[in-house]
């Protein structure tokens, strides 16, 4: 996405939630996210499953498996497929402040507009740098020891 994880996030697989390992509230019961490995979880191709990002702001994403492929050591656990647009800035103000943000850079006139377009500073919402992400997803070089 673009964001920095300054905030708590979670994924919910089925009736399962894996929590953020950083929360003060976390269910100690709950799963690990980062140490489930993604084949341990039952997905399939054309399986859904929740992402939530920032509690507070409440960035909702269904995540849908397009496709499965064989481990490849030497391959990038993550292919970016496309995409379009920008991500909405950090602590913006979940989905309903993201559209307040828009109508300001519509309409930069409007009441409230100033304010929010000077915390925002420079932001293209139509701007995507598709080879940007996909080297961000390419794995780590190999280090030779």
């Amino acid at each position: 996405m673009g964001w920095d994880f300054k905030h708590l996030y979670s994924f919910t697989v089925g009736d399962r939630v894996y929590d953020d390992p950083q929360g003060e509230d976390r269910d100690a019961s709950s799963p690990d996210p980062r140490k489930s490995r993604l084949d341990s979880l039952g997905l399939e191709q054309g399986s859904t499953f929740l992402y939530t990002y920032d509690f507070g702001d409440e960035w909702d994403h269904q995540v849908t498996v397009e496709g499965i492929a064989p481990f490849q050591p030497s391959a990038s656990a993550v292919t970016l497929l496309g995409g379009e647009r920008a991500c909405p800035p950090e602590d913006c103000g979940g989905p309903h402040g993201y559209i307040q943000l828009l109508e300001a850079l519509r309409n930069p006139e409007s009441l409230g507009a100033r304010g929010r377009l000077e915390w925002l500073g420079r932001f293209d919402p139509d701007a995507l740098d598709l080879r940007r992400i996909a080297r961000a997803l390419e794995p780590p070089p190999s280090r030779a020891v």
